[in-house]
């Protein structure tokens, strides 16, 4: 029981650290007029339409929360996590399982 405190438990801490900094950069860059992501999508539409998608930023939380409530949201973020960290884990050279170990033992 000992061994598995010290080996498992921060394995799985150090998983869901990386899990949640992974989702709250993906919820960020979401195209929604209050996060970045719609930040950035007004900046590459032409003004017009960049001018009216704009308009949407004082429903931008309304819209999240029902996405959220609804589960709408996860539907959306979670594939672009999983492929996030395998992104990630392809540039460094390691599976993921290795990847969360190395971040572990820093």
């Amino acid at each position: 029981e000992q061994l598995f405190m010290k080996k498992t438990l921060p394995r799985m801490h150090g998983f869901s650290i990386l899990e949640a900094l992974a989702a709250l950069m993906v919820l960020n860059l979401l195209p929604l007029p209050p996060l970045d992501g719609g930040r950035m999508l007004v900046s590459l539409l032409p003004n017009r339409l960049a001018w009216r998608f704009a308009q949407l930023e004082r429903w931008g939380f309304l819209i999240l929360v029902i996405l959220l409530a609804t589960g709408a949201l996860g539907t959306v973020m979670w594939p672009l996590v999983t492929g996030t960290a395998g992104i990630v884990s392809g540039v460094f050279g390691v599976s993921l399982r290795e990847l969360f170990g190395l971040i572990n033992a820093i």
